[in-house]
């Protein structure tokens, strides 16, 4: 089992657990704290054990392992939304360097409304390739602004190109 799936297992168990318990932070934990049963009708205590739980939260996981399906999908989701909002916070802190460096090249309409920040290497054969796509771009939106990065990470002789 890999790491990823015994983490989603783990915090599924554990989740579970919390439900399993009864566990709801400052809420009563079981039945007679919370005014549901007489005291004096209830001869066995309520509170389950770690390994009762443990138990419980096992034989539910294997008759429903769908739900580990469903934890890897909102951990997924949860890890997407934390990726947005990093990437929104970098480009804010960063935008000027990002969208307007006195040192880069710009291609198109250097007041365009449509900025697209190109990175590329001298000696990269795709970064090349895009350059015709870059141009029919800019011949078909007035407003589209290139911005040029050069990012020299094909090894000696791109650093020179640079």
């Amino acid at each position: 089992m890999n790491k990823s799936a015994l983490f989603i297992a783990l915090a599924a168990v554990l989740s579970a657990a919390s439900v399993a318990g009864g566990y709801y932070a400052g809420a009563p934990r079981t039945p007679i704290e919370q005014g549901m049963l007489e005291p004096s009708i209830v001869e066995a205590p309520l509170v389950a054990d770690t390994a009762q739980i443990e138990n419980i939260v096992r034989a539910y996981l294997l008759k429903n392992p769908e739900i580990i399906v469903e934890v890897q999908t909102a951990l997924e989701t949860k890890r997407d939304q934390e990726a947005k909002v990093a990437q929104t916070e970098f480009l804010t802190k960063s935008g000027g360097t990002l969208f307007a460096s006195a040192n880069d090249a710009v291609i198109g309409n250097p007041k365009g409304d449509v900025t697209v920040v190109e990175f590329f290497d001298y000696n990269c054969g795709y970064c090349r390739r895009a350059l015709g796509d870059m141009d029919a771009l800019v011949a078909a939106d007035p407003n589209v602004r290139f911005v040029l990065k050069e990012l020299p990470i094909l090894g000696p002789d791109s650093v020179k190109a640079h």
